[in-house]
This record gives structure tokens, sequence and C-alpha cells, in this order.
């Protein structure tokens, strides 16, 4: 089970920082690619990933089934926001566009707005899966730096593969579909490891046997 939990938690590392690539291409048309869109989406996604993982944080801290509960629902908010980006993207960036005058304040808006809740969503759920791992391993440094350098490689691969292979071989409202339908099936499956009765007996097996 933990190499399955190492797997999806690479997976939710690739998928939040490809995202970002594709965050980039989706406001190029309304807003160019200069630094100020760069800036503007580092600083979503770094807002986000450190409010979800504070969200996190104290989410692990709560009983078996709240953290259960806690997992669907992030999923729900991510795989929902995912799809509103697929759909209506272009749409939203058009809107803020014509309504707001400043550049930066419009690109801090549309970027809040379009990326802050399904990447904080992504980063709300490592802190679970450690505190998962730790359960199993009565180690949390240890479990703490596999998970976290096991999303950063996922970050890296998500990255390249976005940029050299996915972008100049797909159209992006494609890969936006792919993101939600991805990320939609990562985090059920997620759930399925933490959270099933199956799962949870292996888990506590795991555990027993750490502390012999």
């Amino acid at each position: 089970m933990r190499l399955i939990l190492c797997f999806l938690i690479f997976c939710l590392g690739f998928l939040s920082m490809g995202l970002q690539l594709l965050a980039s291409r989706v406001l190029a048309p309304f807003f160019g690619n200069s630094i100020f869109v760069w800036a503007s989406l580092i600083t979503t996604f770094l807002a986000a990933f450190s409010t979800g993982s504070f969200v996190g944080a104290a989410a692990s801290g709560q009983s078996v089934g709240t953290q259960s509960k806690f997992i669907i629902g992030m999923t729900a908010v991510n795989a929902g926001w995912l799809l509103l980006n697929s759909v209506a993207s272009y749409a939203i960036c058009d809107w803020f566009d014509l309504r707001i005058d400043n550049l930066a304040a419009k690109l801090i808006a549309v970027c809040i707005f379009l990326y802050f809740l399904p990447v904080g969503a992504f980063s709300a759920l490592t802190p679970i899966c450690v505190g998962s791992y730790d359960r199993a391993r009565q180690s949390a440094g240890r479990s703490a730096g596999i998970l976290n350098g096991i999303s950063t490689l996922g970050n890296i691969a998500g990255v390249l593969l976005t940029a050299l292979v996915l972008i100049p071989n797909f159209g992006i409202r494609q890969l936006l579909n792919y993101w939600w339908i991805s990320s939609l099936l990562i985090q059920l499956s997620l759930w399925f490891v933490l959270y099933s009765s199956h799962s949870r007996q292996r888990w506590e097996l795991a555990r027993t046997r750490s502390l012999r």
C-alpha cells in the first residue's frame, strides 16, 4: 500500500505543477506571456500550496472519519474547479480582461479565481498522506521527507512532460479535460488506499510490524 500511496503522491505533484504551465497558455491570449503573468501565477500557486498545507495539517489531526470526508470534499472542489477551467476558462479570462483596467489587478484576480482552489485542494492532501504513512512507519521526519521528495519529483516530471510533450502535441482544452478527469481518478484512488476497510487493515498491519 505504501508504494501505491507514493505513486499517487507523485501523480498529484505532476498534476499540480503541470497545471501551472497549462495556466500560462490559458492566460497568454488575453494577457501575454510577460514576467507579470508568471509572477501572478507563481504567487497564486505558492499561496495555494501554503494555504492547502495549513488546512491539510489541521484536518490530519482529526478522526479517521473526518479525514475521509475531508478528502472527498477536496476531491469535489478540485475536480469541479478544474472542470470549470476546461469549460469556461477562456470566457472567465475575457470577463476579467474587459472589466478591470489595471494589468496587475486583473492578472492576480483571474489567477486566484481559476487556480487558487484546485491547487490548494491538491496541497491539502499531502499532510493527510504523511499522517497515514507515519502511522505505519512511526517516524514523522522520515515520512514527511519521503512523501515531500516524491511529490517534488512529480512536480519536476509535470513541468518537463507538460512543456516538452503534452502542450506541443495536444490542445489546451483537451489537456484541461484530461487534468480534471485524472485528478478525480487519482484522488478517489487515494481515498481508497487510505480509507477503505481493506486498506485500513493493511495500514494497521504495517504499523504493528513496525512496532516489533
